[in-house]
C-alpha cells in the first residue's frame, strides 16, 4: 500500500532496532543520526536510555512511546 512502510523497509541509518512490547513501542536510533532522533521525537517518542546495538555494538539512543494512551 502506498504510504505504508514496514520496519524492514526503514533504512538502518535511521533506525537500528524496532520492536513492540505490550504497552509501548520501543526503538533505537543511532547516536550519530540526529535527524533520525528528531524524526522519532517529533512523533512523540521519548529517550529512555542509551545502549549499544546488538549486532554491531554501535551507540544508540533508546526511545519509547506509550501506545493507546497507556504509560
Amino acid at each position: 500500500m502506498p504510504g505504508h512502510h514496514r520496519a524492514r523497509d526503514l533504512p538502518t541509518s535511521l533506525l537500528a532496532s524496532l520492536h513492540r512490547v505490550r504497552d509501548a513501542g520501543r526503538l533505537a536510533v543511532l547516536d550519530n543520526n540526529p535527524q533520525g532522533l528528531a524524526f522519532w521525537t517529533a512523533l512523540g517518542y521519548e529517550t529512555i536510555g542509551h545502549r549499544e546495538d546488538l549486532q554491531l555494538g554501535r551507540p544508540c539512543a533508546v526511545l519509547r512511546k506509550a501506545l493507546n494512551g497507556r504509560t
